[in-house]
């Protein structure tokens, strides 16, 4: 597909009865835009209802903090919704985002910490399950 730089169409349409069973509180949309090159320009996460309505679940996260690289890779076994970090002994490259089930992200970290045990973190699964 050609996309012209600065315009915005319609590529696809899909019907709520295309998708089986289709449940807006236990579904999402994940899109990528990717170049010729398989360069991702951009993605996005698209739900079908509000975040008080998506039925969440706890998640088993794994971080794993590289202290030569200041590097702090996370995943989890289910949806994240609005995954926050905190601590006093840093900044993060990245905060405040959903985790898709089974995807490594990795953020860099500006700061003092020298385990992953030390970032707390919480998300909307910690409250709306």
């Amino acid at each position: 597909m050609k996309v012209i730089s600065n315009s915005a169409s319609v590529c696809y349409t899909l019907k709520e009865t295309e998708i089986p069973n289709f449940n807006p509180g236990k579904i999402y949309l994940s899109c990528k835009l990717k170049s010729n090159d398989e360069k991702i320009n951009a993605e996005n996460l698209f739900y079908f209802t509000s975040p008080k309505n998506l039925k969440l679940t706890t998640p088993k996260i794994n971080l794993n903090y590289f202290s030569d690289q200041g590097i702090l890779k996370i995943q989890s076994d289910v949806l994240v919704k609005n995954f926050y970090m905190y601590t006093e002994k840093t900044e993060y490259e990245n905060n405040y985002f959903d985790l898709e089930p089974g995807r490594e992200y990795q953020i860099k970290l500006k700061g003092k910490v020298t385990k992953a045990e030390e970032i707390k973190f919480m998300s909307l699964n910690d409250i709306n399950h």
